[in-house]
């Protein structure tokens, strides 16, 4: 099965949006009432989906293609740099995991992941999706996996993460 990989920000979502309606709050209503009856899992990208030599963690790969479907959309929130983003989405394409979105750390800042992660879900992700939309999180690193449930939200932690 073939998925398709969208790379969106929250700007490409609201000024593509394929609705009847002109106004970008006409459009934001639209997204948003489509994106309401969703729920969303949230996935890491390195040492979670991507092993050591860029190799899939095909285990991590196949719940993620299981699971995905028209009332399941998969967005990526990383810590890698949003200067590697072309690269990411192409490895996502070549090895069919499907993403919804793909939110980056901006090109150029340095801290902690835990802290970046929480600053794009809080800023980016909860312009797109509800909080109670959220089924759960893909996670390693200890730091983050402890981040994701302080936020409230189940975080599976799918291999050990304590770097």
């Amino acid at each position: 099965m073939n998925h398709d990989i969208k790379d969106h920000t929250t700007a490409d979502l609201l000024s593509k949006s394929s609705s009847p309606y002109t106004t970008p709050e006409q459009k934001r209503e639209a997204l948003d009432e489509r994106r309401r009856r969703k729920r969303v899992i949230i996935v890491d990208i390195d040492a979670t989906l991507v092993g050591s030599k860029d190799a899939p963690i095909e285990n991590v790969c196949n719940i993620i293609r299981g699971l995905k479907d028209e009332e399941t959309e998969v967005v990526m929130i990383t810590a890698r740099s949003n200067s590697v983003r072309k690269k990411t989405m192409e490895w996502l394409k070549i090895h069919d995991v499907p993403c919804d979105g793909l939110l980056m750390r901006p090109t150029g800042n340095s801290v902690t992941d835990a802290y970046i992660k929480r600053k794009v879900f809080n800023d980016e992700f909860l312009k797109l999706y509800d909080f109670s939309q959220v089924w759960f999180v893909l996670e390693d690193r200890n730091e983050c996996v402890d981040m994701w449930r302080g936020e409230g939200l189940t975080c599976l932690q799918v291999a050990p993460g304590d770097y």
